[in-house]
């Protein structure tokens, strides 16, 4: 019987799954001539991808940075904490967000191929994480200025991913060319898929720290910072000396050490994936958006006794007074007068809650005089009061940065966003912050915003005791209802389920980004402050325009549904683009007598790897750690494989089992069809297998080296 071999994409009769798009008028062209077109076609088509990206990580920040507040039963307090765990957002919707071209090119190829195999997604992906760890982090390296140092500071997670990294691409050989050579079985595309979560889930308990022997080492690089005998005694003597020496209480004879007290700054800084940054930068409302956590702010608020004033209390809610109940609590024991910081005793003196242990530093402790704050809200705008102290000490200038987030509240509508810098100078021990609270609307619901305090410097540190932690402090302004309530009915819940100013404040984001889309944004230098635009600025938004506008226009902001809503949108648009990319790169490769493979690794891994490599440089010079610049680039390489090769192939491999083998099948597979009559999912090995060795040997010896230059160097 004779076999009809199919018409190439670039031949007459052949065609893709929109491209070309003047059929075969267009295949009639020059060769050379239509090569040089689709070239030129797919880098415009990287440009808007890209920009679809950016959408896209600004909806995954918003969904990833929501908060909760939950009863901590250690300390049987409410305190504030993320929805999603910052390894988990990383390795889920945040690598998603950076992978999402590979893994939709791969997954569009099967459809596309009436699941067959194709080269072009599995060649993008071997191709992509190539660039990615060895021009990626070569760059981020080079690219730290001269004299400073990058550690990565979770190590157990770094080194987990490094694992699994190396293990998707090995595994990846072991399938092609080894267990069933040449044919993807069910079991090998269903252990690839799972990978992932069993990825995730490792992850998550190494960053908790349950796995921190995967660390391979005490602590890291610079982070002993044990005071030595002279600091000790020094300090004693600050602290022991009582009002002549500290200018405060006697202290007990007990004095705890803070490890951290001598470094410059005490803040813990929050790993930002290098994409959500540069979506940040590029689209301007990104950080400003309300991240709107849903919380169930229900106050059972003392009017009588508040009689219309702002007065700090604790802040019980009513399901914290239900637990209340249930412990055999009265609600009168929570409700103290906040005229003290958490753990400070009755001289003054703020101690560690676990063991009542004075907090010794001599730069002092810095908290929120109370980090709850009810505000009884009516149709007057109230400047509210909140007090800064500096308590164990206040030796030296310490300053700290400040500024409003939302929690259910919306900035413009319910509070005024504050911002700045806080300076405690040498002696000073109290500082007072304002905070704007917008009037509220009749039957409107209660909100909560907070305002934080970030970035200690001077040697201070915060308080431990409070919301926030070590890290930062936190000050929750419950804002409650003082007008007219709604009454029940379907008018309270539909009050209730929607907040008119959540979507007059996305509807004026949706305005302001379509402004923004067609200005033009010079480069940010070090000191933060934007550049004047040069000629390449021009250049790239008069070519970029377009996109922009045309995104800027149908992508949602990402307040809306908390964030859902454009993620879904933007992933649709990823798609969409990346559908055409692969018309354009199976033509240009067509056009130019290259194999798809080929096209694949070289161009197409290119073009969606260079706006990582950007971010992940400019995130290797302003952040103090390198775990966003490397950990997520040994993350995003096995997310790669576990999704991007998983997820189709096991469709593709469920596809065929059920199908069986058909005559097409057999006519295209004439060698697999003697080897495996029942048929199966058909993947050569050939120039991928030999790519995935070549990768396998590199990777092994790049992360090798990174690994054994860290002791000696300081740093990654």
């Amino acid at each position: 019987m004779t076999v009809v071999e199919p018409k190439k994409i670039c031949e007459v009769g052949g065609g893709g799954l929109f491209l070309p798009a003047l059929g075969d008028e267009e295949q009639g062209w020059n060769k050379t001539m239509r090569a040089m077109l689709y070239l030129t076609g797919l880098f415009y088509l990287f440009m808007a991808v890209n920009i679809a990206a950016d959408y896209f990580m600004s909806a995954v920040e918003a969904i990833t940075s929501a908060k909760v507040r939950r009863l901590d039963k250690e300390t049987d307090r409410w305190v504030t904490r993320k929805k999603w765990n910052d390894t988990v957002a990383n390795l889920t919707l945040l690598a998603l967000g950076s992978s999402a071209p590979e893994i939709l090119l791969s997954c569009i190829e099967i459809a596309g191929n009436e699941f067959y195999s194709g080269e072009l997604g599995p060649g993008t992906i071997v191709g992509s994480a190539a660039f990615n760890l060895l021009v990626i982090i070569s760059v981020c390296i080079i690219s730290i200025p001269e004299g400073e140092v990058r550690y990565i500071k979770a190590v157990a997670v770094y080194h987990i991913t490094v694992i699994f990294s190396l293990f998707a691409y090995f595994w990846l050989l072991v399938m092609v060319t080894i267990w069933t050579p040449d044919i993807i079985t069910i079991p090998e595309a269903i252990i690839t898929l799972i990978m992932f979560p069993i990825l995730v889930v490792i992850s998550y308990f190494a960053d908790i720290g349950k796995l921190d022997f995967m660390a391979f080492e005490k602590s890291p690089p610079g982070e002993e910072g044990s005071l030595d005998k002279a600091a000790e005694e020094k300090l004693r003597l600050r602290v022991g000396g009582g009002d002549e020496a500290a200018g405060g209480p006697p202290a007990p004879v007990e004095i705890k050490r803070a490890h951290h007290r001598q470094s410059v700054s005490t803040h813990k800084p929050q790993v930002v994936h290098p994409r959500v940054r540069r979506a940040s930068m590029h689209l301007h409302h990104g950080s400003h958006h309300p991240s709107n956590s849903n919380l169930s702010v229900t106050f059972a608020a003392d009017r009588g006794a508040l009689q219309g004033h702002a007065r700090d209390i604790v802040s019980v809610r009513d399901d914290e007074a239900q637990i209340d109940k249930e412990k055999g609590r009265t609600r009168g024991s929570l409700w103290k007068d906040a005229t003290e910081p958490y753990g400070a005793r009755d001289d003054g003196w703020i101690c560690e809650e676990e063991n009542g242990e004075v907090i010794a530093n001599p730069h002092g402790v810095v908290s929120f005089r109370s980090d709850n704050v009810d505000v009884l809200v009516r149709n007057k705008p109230i400047d509210q009061r909140v007090q800064v102290v500096r308590r164990n000490g206040h030796s030296g200038k310490v300053t700290c940065k400040y500024r409003t987030e939302s929690l259910s509240a919306v900035e413009g509508f319910d509070y005024e966003r504050t911002e700045g810098k806080l300076e405690f100078a040498d002696g000073e021990t109290a500082k007072m912050l304002i905070v704007r609270i917008l009037p509220k609307r009749v039957m409107e619901n209660n909100d909560a915003f907070q305002l934080i305090l970030e970035e200690l410097e001077g040697g201070a540190q915060f308080n431990p005791n409070d919301d926030g932690g070590e890290d930062e402090a936190l000050c929750t302004f419950n804002c409650i209802n003082d007008t007219e309530k709604a009454k029940a009915g379907f008018c309270a819940k539909v009050k209730e389920w929607f907040d008119p100013d959540n979507f007059n404040y996305g509807m004026a984001a949706w305005i302001g980004q379509i402004k923004d889309s067609v200005a033009i944004d010079g480069e940010e230098g070090e000191d933060g402050e934007e550049s004047k635009p040069g000629p390449t600025d021009y250049i790239v938004h008069v070519l970029s325009v377009p996109w922009k506008v045309l995104f800027a226009v149908i992508s949602p902001p990402p307040n809306f549904c908390s964030g859902w809503l454009l993620f879904v949108m933007a992933l649709f648009y990823i798609g969409a683009v990346t559908a055409v990319i692969s018309d354009l790169a199976s033509l240009f490769g067509c056009c130019a007598d290259l194999e798809d493979s080929v096209t694949a690794i070289t161009v197409v891994a290119l073009g969606t790897s260079l706006p990582d490599m950007f971010a992940s440089m400019s995130s290797a010079q302003a952040d103090e750690h390198a775990d966003a610049s490397i950990v997520n680039v040994t993350g995003s390489n096995s997310v790669n494989v576990f999704l991007g090769i998983g997820l189709p192939w096991t469709c593709a491999a469920l596809f065929w089992q059920s199908k069986g083998p058909t005559q097409e099948w057999r006519n295209k597979y004439p060698t697999q069809a003697r080897e495996y009559p029942d048929g199966g999912f058909v993947v050569e090995a050939g120039t991928l297998g030999f790519s995935v060795l070549i990768f396998c040997s590199v990777a092994l010896i790049c992360l090798t080296t990174l690994r054994l230059r860290r002791p000696p160097l300081g740093g990654a």
